[in-house]
């Protein structure tokens, strides 16, 4: 178990427990350690809910397995990192919740439930969203972490400097030290095909007519013509919002890596995952290119946020603008559809070409 002091002239609300998946224990910390709204003076990061502490931090996905652990908890705070998508997931788990136990407070990454589906909850976004709090001074409290899980304080104090060995290490393993050294921009994550992909069924498209990579020669307007028209049919859907992001983070890469390939370092999934995000003595001379969150426009989400936690350098691409215009438009159809595209493509040029300006 691992305790961690990190209330900062904060009232004393007793020891919490956190349970979230080991991969996310990172982002967990570092949302409730900046952000004042849930500053707590202890964290502990436990495998189990056990009986000791009336407040409890929980990942949505662990509530029906520990349902009866967390009755009669006075302070529940459940957290979702997938927007509405989890919410609605848990939904029920969350009504059966309520009823037997203090009404749990609900942390979101991504897009907060409409007000509608709401059921009264208490709903907030988990990150802070004040750039100002993302200080550095407050790591060392973590020197008063206590844990009898080998490792775990060092892990967690320590974070960045492993992070940084072990991607130096798949740098040289993947022979991509001279493109780290040769590019001035970087991105890694999903280009956004991999989640249009998940959809594609409850919007009525194949799959098997998908581009596979950010290189591949296709038809650029009728792909994106497909998404579009099937997102105005149907109107209203939460997952909307979701589909126009990920489709224009796709379009976005896809004009920058045509015009401009050889200076952006990339990983894309599904290849193995280089965390440039928190890799601390790496990338520091890199600009990062950001388009957001995949499930929500909030400022800042759990990448931005190791981001502004390293000071880093980063760009932050506008996909909320044009994905309101297309979404807020009755009038648009498969003639406006070009436009459109070609507008968004020059948008993007535009302020990438302004910021490796603004970097001579």
């Amino acid at each position: 178990m691992t305790i961690v002091h990190c209330g900062i002239g904060v009232a004393s609300m007793g020891a919490t427990e956190v349970l979230v998946p080991k991969a996310f224990e990172w982002w967990t910390f570092l949302a409730l350690a900046t952000n004042p709204e849930h500053r707590f003076d202890e964290l502990s990061f436990v495998p189990k809910i056990g009986s000791q502490s009336r407040t409890v931090v929980i990942d949505c996905h662990f509530l029906k397995e520990h349902m009866k652990f967390l009755r009669g908890k006075g302070r529940i705070l459940v957290i979702f990192w997938d927007g509405c998508q989890s919410y609605l997931d848990n939904y029920s788990q969350l009504l059966d919740l309520a009823e037997g136990s203090a009404r749990p407070e609900l942390l979101f990454v991504g897009d907060l439930p409409p007000t509608e589906l709401r059921t009264d909850f208490d709903c907030r976004l988990l990150f802070s969203q004040d750039a100002g709090d993302y200080r550095p001074e407050w790591l060392f409290e973590l020197a008063k972490i206590k844990s009898s899980r080998r490792f775990a304080k060092a892990g967690l104090k320590y974070r960045s400097l492993l992070i940084s060995a072990k991607v130096l290490l798949q740098l040289l393993i993947y022979h991509r030290i001279k493109e780290y050294n040769g590019t001035n921009f970087v991105y890694c994550g999903d280009s956004g095909l991999a989640k249009l992909a998940g959809f594609c069924d409850g919007y009525g498209l194949s799959v098997a007519e998908f581009p596979r990579t950010l290189r591949d020669v296709f038809d650029e307007t009728a792909f994106a013509s497909q998404w579009l028209m099937a997102v105005r049919h149907l109107p209203g859907l939460w997952s909307n919002r979701f589909i126009m992001r990920s489709l224009l983070r796709f379009l976005a890469l896809k004009a920058l890596v045509d015009s401009n390939e050889k200076s952006i370092f990339l990983n894309i999934y599904p290849d193995p995952n280089i965390n440039v995000y928190q890799a601390g003595l790496l990338f520091r001379e890199h600009t990062f290119l950001d388009f957001g969150g995949a499930h929500g426009d909030e400022r800042i989400y759990p990448r931005s946020a190791d981001l502004l936690f390293l000071n880093r350098r980063s760009i932050r691409f506008d996909i909320r603008q044009p994905m309101e215009e297309w979404l807020d438009s009755n009038e648009m159809g498969p003639a406006d559809v070009l436009p459109y595209i070609v507008r968004f493509r020059e948008q993007i040029l535009l302020q990438f070409s302004y910021a490796v300006h603004s970097l001579k």
